[in-house]
């Protein structure tokens, strides 16, 4: 079936790419989300050009291994890269334009995790040194960014909380000694119990 809803004969590359992303649009993911399928569909449709590979039934499992080993991602990247190629192949699978998934046997890269860890008393210190130089150095229109560039590094120090978090805090977020909201990368209810003085500087 063609992606127009035509039946018979292979369904190029190009015009799977595009119903594949029509769907996304239609099922209203993000627009950052929608912005890195079409650049992996550009890569993929340019590696695909260079060896004359037309349509999406055509990219078999050897021509993707190739195709990842293009890349020059770290192993986070890679292993997103590699979700959304998958993605895209199921879509196609599901509609019977591909007989197989052939990116589910393309294994993962290895990622190691480490842990965040706060930063030190030098760290934190040396930031707020900086904040004040920038806030002596600039203009006097550039005054107010320099304070809310150091509120927002003793936002960030004193609840643990992300920088996307944090800039999008509001003040009835807080109540006493806690914190309450919803976090911008998994929309989790978090409380958190802000830090003393005492134990950040």
């Amino acid at each position: 079936m063609h992606a127009d809803g035509r039946t018979g004969g292979p369904v190029a590359l190009g015009i799977a790419w595009e119903s594949f992303l029509a769907d996304l649009e239609a099922r209203q993911v993000s627009a950052g989300t929608v912005k890195k399928y079409k650049l992996l569909r550009d890569r993929l449709e340019a590696y695909a050009s260079v060896r004359k590979i037309v349509n999406v039934s055509d990219c078999t499992l050897d021509v993707l291994t190739r195709f990842r080993e293009t890349w020059k991602d770290g192993p986070r990247t890679a292993a997103k890269k590699l979700e959304r190629l998958r993605a895209f192949f199921r879509f196609a699978q599901e509609r019977h334009w591909t007989e197989s998934n052939p990116a589910l046997s393309i294994r993962p890269p290895k990622i190691t995790l480490r842990p965040t860890l706060p930063l030190t008393h030098a760290e934190m210190v040396k930031l707020l040194a900086g904040c004040e130089k920038y806030a002596t150095e600039v203009r006097s229109t550039g005054h107010r960014n320099a304070q809310r560039l150091k509120t927002l590094v003793l936002l960030m120090g004193y609840t643990g909380m992300r920088i996307g978090d944090a800039v999008n805090l509001s003040a009835e977020r807080i109540k006493d000694d806690k914190l309450f909201l919803y976090t911008q990368k998994t929309g989790t209810a978090v409380y958190g119990v802000l830090l003393s003085s005492s134990s950040m500087l």
